[in-house]
């Protein structure tokens, strides 16, 4: 799973209601979540510029993209249930 700060300390069943019922704690927490996997992103682009290999990183992640299935909001895939 995720390793920032709202995951490690909050379940995902307790987020999704935070959002539902319109509580601000919920939206502190999807930023926090969002700010991690944008911080971690830049700094894999950073190391990979460094590194000499960002087209080899790009092209890899356009890969991925290009075959994961697409992402309900709740980070499941759809059509699965």
């Amino acid at each position: 799973g995720c390793g920032c700060f709202a995951c490690r300390k909050h379940s995902r069943a307790y987020i999704h209601h935070l959002v539902n019922t319109h509580e601000i704690l919920g939206d502190v927490l999807l930023h926090i979540h969002n700010q991690h996997h944008y911080a971690q992103f830049f700094q894999a682009i950073r190391q990979s510029i460094a590194a000499g290999t960002f087209d080899a990183y790009a092209a890899n992640f356009h890969a991925r993209r290009r075959h994961a299935p697409p992402q309900r909001a709740g980070g499941e895939a759809a059509g699965g249930g």
